[in-house]
């Protein structure tokens, strides 16, 4: 499995929140493992291969925060610059995300801080944190998409 893949709890709350970019890769349950797709590209598997669910797209996590940003309004961006924790005995990088609600209407002043994330050495990790911190809040604040708003 790659390394800057979502992981599979995540792809499945994108899933559920109607992602449905071209993805490299993706989940069958059937055999519980992540397959590439031997296209390079899957379209909304979900939508093809109802019932019973046999995939699910499994992005980057750099394509589920643009999608999320894109379709939400949710932004996660790099809450600190990365440093090095002068403590760590091996000197690794630190790595720490955001995520902001950015409200359109009301510009400057409707901007909602959802996480200021947790601090990690693995960066993909870092933005998986940030990913399902953002989930969690469009789910709790039921929020719309903006293709859905009128």
């Amino acid at each position: 499995m790659k390394k800057d893949l979502c992981s599979i709890t995540i792809a499945k709350a994108l899933d559920e929140l109607g992602f449905n970019r071209e993805t490299r890769y993706c989940y069958d349950p059937r055999v519980s493992k992540i397959k590439r797709d031997p296209n390079k590209q899957i379209r909304d598997w979900n939508h093809y291969l109802r019932p019973p669910l046999f995939h699910v797209s499994v992005p980057t996590v750099d394509q589920a925060i643009d999608w999320i940003r894109e379709k939400y309004d949710v932004v996660i961006y790099n809450h600190v610059p990365p440093f090095v924790n002068p403590k760590d005995k091996q000197n690794r990088i630190i790595y720490i995300y955001g995520v902001k609600f950015c409200n359109r209407r009301d510009g400057w002043n409707g901007r909602v801080a959802i996480s200021c994330g947790r601090m990690s050495h693995n960066i993909y990790a870092a933005k998986r944190m940030a990913i399902m911190d953002a989930i969690r809040w469009i789910k709790k604040n039921r929020i719309c998409s903006k293709k859905t708003k009128k």
